[in-house]
């Protein structure tokens, strides 16, 4: 059995497999959309998957954004199918290729490969969470057989800046692999290098 590490690794998260489920393997998808987004005039640059959509990109695939509309973009992997579609995948884990234990730099700016697995970086995610009213969408999917899946829906979600160690905020829980995020709200990020938990040790040091 495989158990990938912390999801944000904001500190008191378990492994997913203690969350969900026993024989849990692989943590497919982490994935976000802004939820009161209107059709953009095509003078401006879509700012999140959401934006793609409504400018009738319907295929889900690799797309850039731009979060900060005076940056160069930056290339994320647009889920157009669940649900409606319009998300803005962040974080995505399905083979174990890429080394998820990294230090703050890492975190800060992203890493990985759309393509396969990859996080796009919590300076990203707190411009995508500061557009709005945001939903997180967290799926999880077993390799099988046979295969099972579950998902976790936050209805209010939102990540500080880095003056406030990414602090996260959500609420609204629903669906059906348990609440396993509520209780975090308004913990900061904490990785191996920079400890910003409430324990006596580091709970990003593995």
């Amino acid at each position: 059995m495989v158990s990938y590490s912390l999801v944000f690794e904001y500190c008191y998260f378990c492994p997913f497999h203690q969350l969900f489920f026993e024989n849990i393997k692989y943590v497919q998808n982490i994935i976000l959309y802004s939820a009161n987004h209107f059709f953009l005039p095509t003078a401006r640059q879509p700012r999140n998957c959401k934006d793609l959509l409504c400018l009738g990109q319907t295929i889900t695939g690799i797309y850039k954004i731009y979060p900060d509309q005076d940056s160069n973009g930056v290339t994320v992997r647009c889920d157009m199918d669940t649900n409606g579609g319009g998300w803005t995948v962040f974080q995505r884990r399905v083979d174990g290729s890429v080394d998820f234990y990294r230090k703050w730099a890492d975190y800060k700016s992203g890493f990985g490969n759309a393509n396969t697995e990859y996080w796009l970086g919590l300076d990203n995610i707190h411009k995508l969470t500061a557009q709005g009213n945001v939903t997180l969408r967290v799926d999880l999917i077993t390799p099988g057989p046979p295969q099972r899946s579950a998902y976790a829906s936050y209805s209010s979600f939102a990540v500080g800046n880095e003056t406030r160690s990414y602090v996260l905020r959500l609420a609204g829980y629903s669906g059906d692999a348990g609440d396993s995020f509520t209780y975090h709200s308004g913990m900061m990020f904490t990785t191996q290098d920079k400890d910003n938990d409430q324990l006596s040790n580091n709970c990003a040091v593995s």
